[in-house]
């Protein structure tokens, strides 16, 4: 059977306790336990608010002003302003990583950041040096009516830049580290850079992890932040953006949950269905009505692997596809893109029938650990029900959560 790619569907679900109150106030006690007292010195606000440059470059039928720029020691920020007489209907433009100068920030960000209509960031690397700059686009891409527009050309903006009597504060940077983190078997070094415009902290997760949660930081005085952005980076780093911080305090990073292959989690189970479905009083196709397989319905392998099953549809662009779907317990990650290579269900047959959709989900208790979920895997209906009289679930290696809280104070 050919099935549209489009039809087949994955998505990793993080799933909230209901007594979230319980949550923040435990978060609450746990940063004012480690708040430390300074005194420490804030980045000054006031410096890098942005400077006016209204300056504007323009080329085959596209102009770009950039209306103010903010400096820091570890991006150049520019809030530009486009306008596209030469395409009449332009509703977006964006400028692509390689449209970018050499160099590049330490935030990594996706190179254009829309702040409104006919607006946007980007960020690029910090300068050298204070006074005037020149920065040159090589290419911009035009969205009309659906339809993208891939323009070269030379959008050279010659830039005012920072002051020299400000130049030293608003560049300034700072280190912070402490010893490895031991999490498992591995261990895990944790640094941050600080500026006066972002805290970015970056982290190389082990060998086969899978982030469950964002990056939280508690600053010296218990304040909890969340992150601007969180991200990996090309080298496969873990890169989170946080609010400046003051210099010269210590951080206390929160890297969160994460899960990891367990290669001890691959199982089977073989059920007799239709006798599941009949002891239920469920007939084939009947849809949404759930039935849990009993002990004697196992025929063989892992006897707790479906906890229940229902006749379910999906609808995908105006088509209608008849499934079945299993709730396995524990967490089937599928290896790329293939959903096969995470759960295979066989019919009483022999034959294969076709995953057309797995949601993998985790769960999160009152106190927010993170715990494993289960796993929903949707496979199209046979054209015969006698080819359900019983069914084998086979699936790949589980994802386990990595127990315990992976915390580190960072200083500079």
């Amino acid at each position: 059977m050919n099935i549209p790619q489009p039809l087949r569907q994955h998505r990793t679900v993080l799933l909230l306790a209901s007594s979230l109150v319980v949550l923040g106030a435990g978060a609450a006690t746990a940063a004012a336990a480690i708040a430390q007292t300074g005194p420490f010195s804030s980045p000054s606000v006031a410096d890098n608010a942005g400077i006016a440059e209204n300056v504007s470059a323009t080329d085959a039928g596209v102009t770009l002003t950039v209306q103010t720029a903010t400096f820091s020691g570890t991006e150049t920020t520019l809030n530009v302003q486009w306008d596209a007489p030469g395409y009449p209907g332009a509703s977006d433009l964006s400028v692509p990583p390689a449209a970018l100068p050499a160099g590049r920030q330490l935030t990594p960000q996706p190179p254009t950041v829309r702040t409104g209509n006919n607006t946007f960031t980007i960020a690029v690397a910090p300068v050298s040096a204070p006074g005037p700059f020149t920065l040159t686009l090589s290419e911009v891409d035009v969205n009309t009516s659906g339809a993208t527009h891939q323009i070269k050309g030379a959008w050279t903006l010659h830039l005012g830049g920072p002051s020299a009597s400000n130049f030293a504060s608003l560049m300034r940077t700072e280190t912070l580290s402490a010893a490895p983190l031991t999490a498992t078997s591995d261990n895990i070094d944790v640094t941050a850079t600080r500026s006066t415009s972002a805290t970015i902290i970056r982290f190389m997760p082990a060998a086969g992890w899978e982030p469950l949660s964002q990056v939280t930081i508690v600053q010296a005085d218990g304040k909890r932040l969340g992150s601007l952005s969180q991200q990996q980076a090309d080298d496969g780093q873990l890169v989170a953006v946080f609010p400046p911080t003051p210099f010269g305090a210590p951080v206390t990073v929160d890297l969160g949950q994460f899960a990891q292959a367990d290669p001890s989690g691959a199982s089977f189970e073989t059920i007799a269905l239709a006798q599941s479905m009949s002891r239920a009083g469920v007939a084939f196709g009947q849809e949404d009505t759930y039935f849990t397989p009993a002990a004697s319905d196992v025929l063989s392998g892992s006897a707790g692997l479906v906890e229940e099953a229902r006749f379910w549809k999906i609808e995908r662009n105006a088509d209608i596809l008849k499934t079945l779907q299993f709730r396995l317990a524990g967490d089937f990650q599928p290896d790329g893109a293939s959903l096969d290579s995470a759960v295979r269900v066989t019919d009483a047959n022999g034959d294969e029938l076709h995953v057309a959709a797995l949601s993998v989900s985790f769960g999160k208790n009152a106190t927010g650990a993170v715990h494993n979920g289960y796993t929903d895997v949707d496979v199209l209906l046979p054209g015969d029900a006698t080819a359900l009289s019983h069914v084998t679930i086979q699936t790949g290696t589980a994802a386990k959560v990595i127990p315990g809280k992976l915390q580190v104070t960072l200083k500079p």
